[in-house]
């Protein structure tokens, strides 16, 4: 088995792209120029050994993937990522539904609707293209990382993680 330290840095090291990512994402939202704001890239999994890649090499995931299954994962591993995503639009002092998701008394918790604004912000194509991430087909769903829901494309739907998914990673590391 893996030592547990490999499957926390593999993860950091996600959460890390993530952040990053977002804050990407929100800068452009807000109107900083796309080419002063870098886009991150995906952190290597070529080398490493932990369930986590190993999960993500299975499916074949490329990177919108990994960005969607960590977001998904977020709640349960560091619910803190996400608390830029509970912003307040101050023109009507509303949450921003761009950023989708559902708020509560537990933080944020994402949908679909806030990986579409990860991946595509306002593009259209690109959301459309990105819904095919969530289909029964799709690696994630099949791979059992997300959990299935009745509506393949429905944005509104919470993001969620295959029932077992965060059991498997605990079990890998050792709990």
């Amino acid at each position: 088995m893996p030592a547990p330290s490999s499957l926390s840095a593999t993860l950091d090291a996600e959460i890390a792209w993530f952040s990053a990512t977002l804050e990407a994402r929100l800068k452009t939202y807000f109107g900083q120029p796309m080419d002063e704001v870098p886009a991150p890239s995906a952190p290597p999994l070529a080398g490493r050994d932990d369930a986590y890649a190993a999960m993500c090499r299975d499916a074949a995931l490329d990177e919108q993937a990994r960005l969607v299954l960590i977001l998904a994962l977020l709640p349960g591993l560091q619910p803190q990522a996400l608390d830029p995503l509970l912003m307040r639009n101050q023109n009507i002092d509303r949450p921003f539904t761009e950023f989708g998701g559902i708020i509560d008394a537990r933080g944020f918790r994402p949908t679909r609707e806030t990986a579409l604004f990860l991946l595509a912000g306002q593009d259209i194509g690109r959301r459309l293209a990105a819904m095919g991430l969530f289909a029964d087909d799709a690696p994630l769903v099949r791979h059992n990382l997300l959990a299935r829901q009745d509506d393949p494309v429905a944005p509104w739907l919470a993001l969620d993680p295959h029932p077992d998914l965060l059991a498997r990673l605990v079990a890998a590391a050792g709990g």
